[in-house]
């Protein structure tokens, strides 16, 4: 007797909304599949899904919540938040207004994902280069079909896993410390920056996450790391676009926007002037390696 399929991410979701996907591609290489969907207001009951799967809020009204125990979220998502659901986890939202989202269908995340002590939904935070990358492929889909299309496509899309993978990757045990403890704010504030690089990290929004004065931040960072705020923050970027130059075929300006940079020129000048080389040198000086 022959099994019936097993449902995918985007048959259940389809099955749930009562309608297609504005746009769908199935990428080969990476066994992603990408979809645009748009919705008006209603509360929704999603099942387990197969996949994890990667939701960027791209537009709409921001008032997206999901259940969270005993009732709905107090946290909004707004457009270019995200939010991590893993596979096996049944979810609640509730659409006050229209819906804009786009889902990434992650297969090849499953393992990661399955490293992580607790299998819960992580729900509207911010990722400014996941958001970047996602941007830069729905407008993609909307462009005729090629092979000049699918091949770019492909190159965000391998981007976009490889830094969803690092997100992903199990973090080391170790002793939690007080929240006193500049160790503890320490930790926090290097892992947002590392985090989301392309994030508007100002010494006020980082002093906010450390509970501590924005000059009583910068004077303990400084003794810390050895350098300060805004220079972590500028290193944490150039070496985030070495391996962007390297692994990708992302446009030097897309890279330079996915990162936070004013623009172009800013993100040349800075990078020529750590390494010693404009970035399309270094490009290709390690390509062919």
């Amino acid at each position: 007797m022959a099994h019936s399929a097993k449902p995918s991410n985007e048959s259940i979701i389809s099955d749930i909304l009562s309608c297609a996907p504005d746009k769908q591609l199935e990428l080969d290489e990476t066994a992603v599949t990408i979809c645009r969907w748009r919705q008006l207001v209603g509360s929704y009951s999603l099942p387990a899904l197969p996949c994890p799967t990667y939701v960027v809020h791209i537009g709409g009204k921001p008032a997206i919540k999901v259940w969270q125990g005993e009732g709905w979220s107090e946290a909004s998502s707004k457009p270019s938040d995200v939010t991590l659901m893993p596979s096996g986890v049944p979810t609640r939202w509730l659409v006050d207004g229209e819906l804009d989202v786009v889902t990434f269908s992650l297969p090849n995340l499953e393992t990661q994902r399955s490293m992580e002590n607790e299998q819960r939904i992580q729900f509207a935070f911010s990722d400014a280069l996941g958001v970047a990358l996602t941007r830069q492929i729905v407008g993609e889909l909307y462009q005729p079909e090629s092979p000049q299309r699918d091949s770019y496509i492909d190159a965000m899309m391998g981007a976009l896993n490889a830094h969803l993978v690092r997100y992903c990757e199990p973090k080391p045990v170790s002793e939690i410390p007080t929240v006193q403890s500049s160790a503890y704010w320490l930790s926090t504030v290097l892992a947002e920056i590392r985090n989301v690089p392309g994030q508007d990290h100002t010494v006020e929004s980082l002093a906010k996450i450390a509970g501590l004065t924005p000059w009583h931040f910068c004077r303990v960072f400084r003794k810390a790391m050895g350098v300060t705020p805004h220079q972590f923050v500028m290193n944490t970027r150039l070496n985030m676009a070495e391996l962007m130059l390297v692994q990708s075929d992302m446009r030097i300006s897309q890279i330079s926007d996915a990162l936070g940079f004013r623009n172009q020129g800013h993100f040349s000048t800075a990078f020529t002037r750590r390494s010693g080389e404009t970035p399309s040198q270094y490009r290709l000086r390690n390509r062919a390696k």
